[in-house]
């Protein structure tokens, strides 16, 4: 029989981490080394999910907007009207907010593609390695 050499280890995905700042003060999205997403803000450390590659928290008029990629690389969106998904092959994501209060999205696709959506749109800024 012919050597077969054993699969690789799965990858597993940088810790990570996301800060912003609200009216009650500063919130920090950490990410372990586990996938764990754990938030840290005035009220002490949540724990909100597992399986997650990246987290990326904003404050916008209606509030904090947390950006989730998972490690099925699915992007959801959790605001104040609930949870939004917002499509596939995501490796990572980041949102802000523009002076006029609007959102302003961040992606970098599984391909390397770096997009940012706005309110004019795609627009795609290149490839990342």
């Amino acid at each position: 029989q012919a050597y077969m050499p054993p699969p690789p280890a799965p990858q597993v995905p940088p810790p990570f981490v996301s800060v912003a700042f609200g009216s009650a003060g500063e919130v920090l999205e950490l990410v372990n080394s586990n996938g764990v997403l754990t938030q840290f803000d005035a009220f002490g450390a949540h724990v909100l999910s597992g399986g997650v590659r990246s987290a990326s928290v904003a404050f916008g008029p209606a509030g904090e907007v947390l950006d989730v990629v998972f490690q099925n690389n699915q992007l959801f969106q959790f605001d104040s009207s609930g949870a939004h998904v917002l499509g596939g092959g995501v490796l990572s994501a980041g949102a802000a907010f523009t002076s006029s209060n609007q959102e302003v999205l961040d992606i970098i696709f599984q391909d390397g593609t770096l997009s940012q959506f706005d309110a004019a749109g795609r627009h795609d800024l290149g490839k990342v390695s």
